[in-house]
């Protein structure tokens, strides 16, 4: 067993491994096998057989390996994104040697990028990740995400080029000043991803007891606001919710400000937005992370997370001069 483990470490494995069913699982031979932590593609195998598997497998020594799917590629892309909001698609080539690996141009289409783009956003919203790389493998012109947790990715000028360094420097500059400017002090400013949350949340719903009135106290977690009921919630009530984001944000007590003024926002959601509750540019100046989260279950599916991608709170502070 590696050093720092002991039987305790493995209780939910099972042994002998059911590797016939393994090698089936994955689709047959090909497999990559590489450590579950690892970087700089360093013990990564291309394993073609089986005496191959062994052979490798032996030489990893205390390295916990992951065993994965070769997937053929036509092309090959490494994307960073950076605030969970800003995305960089770049064109890669695994197979050349590392200082080529960023000289390459694959012919895609635009539809395959912002299918591209649409995932690396969800996936990095899912993990919480503020600064991250995702890697796809296109194949039959379906991009297949093979890595995707990488919170210090590389961005050495010599290995990602000028150009794509610049855009890391650039933006993960604009971030920083972005967050440090949201920054409300007694809050919790950091966040959890939505895998986490999500999972936290529902591990830890319990009981309260209700208000005279009937209504069903709020248990918050993480970054989502829950009512709390006698059986596992895993929804929004809504009007729970609008209570919450309009004591946070405050009332707008009867002043009205013209909202389309604000990208991102076009006479439909101004209505939306009426209905919850706002109306003024000060309310959307105090939006923040948790506060976007509950409009988005307000605003439903197909307006989710546009409040900080457009950065409404920050066109609003500009809008009242703060």
């Amino acid at each position: 067993m590696p050093h720092d483990t002991n039987a305790n470490s493995f209780r939910n494995l099972k042994f002998p491994l059911d590797w016939e069913g393994i090698f089936e699982y994955l689709g047959g031979f090909p497999f990559f096998m590489k450590p579950h932590a690892g970087g700089g593609w360093k013990n990564v195998y291309k394993i073609n057989n089986i005496d191959e598997l062994w052979a490798a497998y032996n030489e990893t020594g205390q390295l916990v390996m992951m065993l994965q799917e070769a997937v053929e590629f036509d092309s090959y892309f490494r994307c960073y994104c950076i605030g969970q909001e800003h995305v960089r698609i770049m064109h890669y080539e695994p197979r050349n040697p590392h200082h080529l690996r960023y000289a390459a141009t694959h012919e895609v289409s635009a539809d395959l990028l912002a299918t591209m783009e649409q995932y690396v956003l969800a996936l990095n919203y899912g993990l919480g990740y503020d600064f991250n790389t995702v890697e796809f493998a296109v194949r039959d012109g379906i991009p297949i995400a093979i890595d995707f947790c990488n919170p210090a990715p590389d961005a050495d000028v010599h290995s990602v080029g000028e150009e794509n360094f610049e855009w890391v420097v650039e933006t993960s500059a604009k971030v920083a000043i972005q967050r440090a400017k949201m920054h409300r002090e007694g809050q919790m400013n950091l966040t959890w991803g939505t895998f986490v949350s999500n999972a936290i949340a529902g591990n830890q719903v319990k009981k309260v007891s209700t208000s005279d009135s009937g209504k069903e106290k709020l248990f918050r977690t993480g970054r989502s606001i829950f009512p709390v009921s006698n059986k596992l919630v895993n929804e929004y009530e809504p009007e729970l919710v609008k209570d919450a984001l309009l004591k946070r944000l405050g009332d707008a007590d009867g002043a009205s400000d013209v909202l389309t003024r604000i990208k991102g926002i076009g006479p439909k959601l101004e209505v939306r937005l009426n209905e919850v509750g706002i109306y003024t540019y000060a309310q959307l100046s105090r939006l923040d992370e948790e506060c976007s989260e509950w409009l988005d279950s307000l605003l439903g599916q197909v307006n989710k997370g546009r409040s900080i991608r457009h950065k409404w709170s920050e066109q609003a502070r500009a809008l009242v001069g703060l």
